[in-house]
């Protein structure tokens, strides 16, 4: 009868063996190991803190390299997902203490400067070239356009294109731009010159606009 139960208890172990993983097994192994540690330590603490020493030591930390290489081999992909999981929580329980970057202003979601760049660097004034750089509706190009139409931005040339005019300077865009992004509409430029406010770009400027209706007193 004994023999019969150790025989049972041996085809279930070594099926057991056949069925189970294989990192499922070390780590069943492991947790052995750390029991029986863990009983050695609570029966004799100065003995079993230098046999455990010893085996740590055992042919130059060879315990530690396996388990290490085992979790690499078998663990990888989650202690990569593990990291950064840590690294993004670190960010973010430490992101109201670090300084945050102040946004530029933007005209219709188009940063102020980028814009600005663009139009004195563009080749042509294409709306589908416009809305894919900038990722922006139809819309939003006719409207800016129209406005530069009616005001002398942009001037027609060669097969009815578009090209931005020589008589105003970045700085004028820019003006333009930038009290469009605080009233919500694009308005003729307003340059302080002196005592005045006129509406003429800064290449435009002549004495005669002195005494036109372009010039408005502060």
């Amino acid at each position: 009868m004994q023999k019969s139960i150790i025989s049972i208890l041996y085809s279930k172990f070594l099926r057991y063996l056949e069925e189970t993983p294989s990192s499922d097994l070390f780590i069943s192994f492991a947790k052995l190991f750390c029991w029986w540690i863990t009983s050695i330590s609570l029966v004799n603490i100065p003995e079993a803190r230098e046999n455990f020493a010893m085996a740590i030591k055992w042919h130059d930390f060879a315990i530690i390299k396996i388990f290490t290489s085992f979790l690499l081999v078998f663990y990888i992909q989650e202690i990569g997902n593990l990291l950064k999981s840590l690294f993004f929580w670190v960010v973010w329980s430490f992101e109201e203490f670090l300084p945050k970057k102040e946004e530029g202003k933007k005209y219709q979601g188009i940063p102020l400067i980028e814009l600005v760049d663009y139009l004195f660097s563009a080749k042509s004034y294409s709306r589908n070239e416009f809305c894919e750089h900038f990722a922006v509706s139809r819309k939003v190009f006719d409207d800016m356009a129209e406005w530069f139409d009616k005001i002398g931005v942009f001037v027609r040339w060669k097969n009815n294109a578009r090209e931005l005019s020589e008589e105003y300077s970045r700085s004028d865009i820019a003006s333009i731009l930038t009290r469009a992004t605080e009233t919500g509409n694009l308005r003729p430029l307003m340059r302080e010159v002196k005592w005045w406010y006129t509406h003429s770009p800064s290449h435009g400027f002549t004495t005669r606009s002195l005494h036109s209706s372009n010039w408005l007193p502060v």
